[in-house]
C-alpha cells in the first residue's frame, strides 16, 4: 500500500513568524484539523509497503521519516521514496495519507483529517 508524507510548511524566519502573528494566523501546532489545507504542506516521502494494516502503515511512516543517526533522507528506508531534501523529521503538525484517509500528528497520537485535508489532483505521486 502506498503511503504519502506531506510536512507543513513553516515560517523559516522570526520576520516570516512575526508577519504570521500580525495576521493573526494560528501558530501549525495549535491548528484545529478543520482549518487544514492542503496548499499548506509539501509532499517529502511516499512509502510503499506490502501491509494492509493502515495503523502499522501510518507508524512505520512516522518512523521512517525521522532523522535518528542519520538523516532519513540520505539514507532512506528500502520502503522510501524521498521527494525533498535536505528535510526536518515528521513532527506535530504533518500529515500522513494511508489509502483514502488523512492523519495529522499531534503531541501525542494523531487526528484523523481526512475530511479537512484535501490534495488537488496530480500533486500526489501515484
Amino acid at each position: 500500500m502506498r503511503t504519502f508524507i506531506y510536512h507543513r510548511k513553516h515560517p523559516t524566519n522570526q520576520a516570516d513568524l512575526d508577519e504570521s502573528v500580525k495576521q493573526g494566523i494560528i501558530p501549525f501546532f495549535l491548528m484545529p484539523p478543520q482549518l487544514v489545507k492542503a496548499a499548506d504542506y509539501q509532499l517529502v516521502a511516499v512509502m510503499e509497503s506490502p501491509m494492509k494494516d493502515e495503523e502499522l502503515l501510518i507508524r512505520q511512516a512516522f518512523i521512517v521519516t525521522n532523522s535518528i543517526e542519520n538523516n532519513w533522507w540520505e539514507y532512506p528506508d528500502p520502503c522510501v521514496t524521498p521527494l525533498a531534501g535536505p528535510c526536518r523529521s515528521t513532527s506535530v503538525g504533518d500529515i500522513i495519507m494511508c489509502g483514502d484517509k488523512a492523519f495529522q500528528v499531534e503531541m501525542a497520537g494523531l487526528t484523523d483529517v481526512s475530511l479537512a485535508f484535501f490534495v488537488p489532483k496530480g500533486s500526489a505521486v501515484s
